[in-house]
């Protein structure tokens, strides 16, 4: 029993097994969480945010939120896929050399700024001016498409056409194997958001310094690069509560303090219940995305059949279409020569993002009964695909530009973008 609570039931240990849990059950939520942000920042300062139709992103970004405000970056430590990446890249490369880069403390500091410049500039410049900077081809939508389960993209068609988000993944991953957790302490623009807001979280790292020795094991051991030794109490906004202090300290001086208490059971409870109730609200999310992609298609179009007959041939066809990483095949239901419903039988794109681009696509198509209207901008490839596929059910001719643009989902369901990334 001793051997089963030391060697199996310790923290590391099952923060490794939540990770390779979160990495396979909750691969793009890293993605979806900055991508919900920036499409309720969009529609706030557009002018036409709703309630209903951001309902998916306000839940996903305010549990996420709320966890780290109130308990810290559990988020970033046991359940962020990119996170797992740079742990996973960082422990091969130890084991390999047995060697690990420590960069020096202020040159740490001043670089840990970056992500901050990172995250103000995609605010100003992408969300604000819609300056299309990567044309929607960053690395973390690169490693998503690479860690999805389904149909993949062709490999060396995929580095062609998204050559700069490939070129800076594998900048992410050199620098991963050398300096641990390289992504998330210097680029991460998410990291930067819960860096603030983790300095108010109510679980931290205390040290009783008068027992403190000369080691240092505790700094050395941190992930994220915080000079913990000097500290009675870890307050930085860094900490991703991965507790791998405590567990490299020799003397057990180092506790997990939840108000004025101590204890590391509770707090490995609490991160599972955080990955658990972060699950849920990635899941709740994908499922009022679909249910509202489905109510959304089946527009009313009374009005149009009052004027009289429409120029389609009644009855219910199928379709297909080339999108973001396979075929996307959809049902078309005509009547009165009007386009009245939009189904999707199968697809192999992400879900959360084609749930978007289906949403905003069927309606348009019903609405305007045209196939060619503007394409959903950060789930463009899904967009295309579903046009494509309607117009092939319809027997029209549609040209689907996918092949030429570069590939990327670029965040979320931010607008109309003229078949532009």
């Amino acid at each position: 029993m001793n051997f089963i609570k030391e060697k199996i039931l310790n923290s590391k240990n099952i923060r490794t097994l939540v990770q390779v849990i979160s990495f396979i059950a909750f691969t793009g939520l890293f993605t979806l969480t900055y991508g919900s942000l920036k499409s309720i920042y969009v529609c706030t300062i557009e002018g036409n945010f709703s309630l209903v139709t951001c309902m998916p992103q306000l839940i996903l970004v305010s549990v996420v939120f709320l966890l780290t405000a109130t308990l810290g970056r559990f988020f970033c430590g046991w359940m962020c896929a990119f996170g797992t990446l740079m742990d996973f890249l960082h422990f091969i490369s130890y084991k390999i050399t047995g060697k690990s880069i420590i960069v020096n403390y202020k040159l740490d500091q001043a670089l840990k700024l970056l992500k901050y410049i990172v995250l103000i500039g995609s605010i100003i410049f992408i969300w604000t001016l819609g300056v299309n900077l990567f044309g929607g081809s960053n690395p973390w939508d690169v490693f998503g498409t690479y860690t999805s389960f389904g149909q993949f993209p062709e490999f060396s068609q995929y580095i062609k056409s998204n050559w700069l988000g490939v070129g800076i993944l594998v900048i992410v991953v050199l620098g991963g194997l050398f300096i641990e957790r390289f992504f998330c302490r210097y680029l991460c623009p998410l990291g930067a958001i819960f860096s603030i807001l983790s300095k108010l979280r109510i679980i931290k790292i205390k040290k009783a310094e008068n027992n403190c020795g000369k080691c240092s094991h505790c700094s050395k051991s941190c992930s994220m690069g915080i000079n913990i030794n000097p500290k009675e109490v870890v307050t930085s906004g860094e900490c991703i509560n991965c507790f791998k202090c405590i567990n490299a300290c020799p003397r057990e001086n180092l506790r997990i303090m939840l108000g004025t208490k101590h204890s590391k059971k509770i707090a490995v409870v609490i991160a599972i219940l955080v990955v658990s109730a972060s699950g849920i609200a990635y899941y709740a999310a994908t499922y009022i995305d679909s249910s509202q992609a489905t109510d959304l298609s089946k527009v009313h179009i009374a009005e149009l059949t009052e004027q009289g007959g429409g120029t389609f041939t009644d009855g219910t066809y199928e379709g297909t279409g080339s999108g973001f990483k396979g075929t996307t095949t959809v049902s078309v239901t005509v009547k009165n020569g009007y386009i009245k419903n939009i189904e999707t039988i199968s697809t192999g794109d992400d879900m959360p993002y084609y749930n978007r681009a289906f949403n905003h696509v069927a309606e348009q198509i019903i609405s305007t009964q045209n196939v060619s209207i503007d394409a959903m901008t950060g789930a463009t490839f899904s967009s295309n695909g579903i046009m494509e596929a309607v117009a092939n059910a319809l027997g029209q001719e549609y040209e689907n530009n996918n092949s030429q643009l570069e590939r990327g989902h670029g965040g979320l369901g931010y607008g109309m973008d003229n078949g532009k990334s």
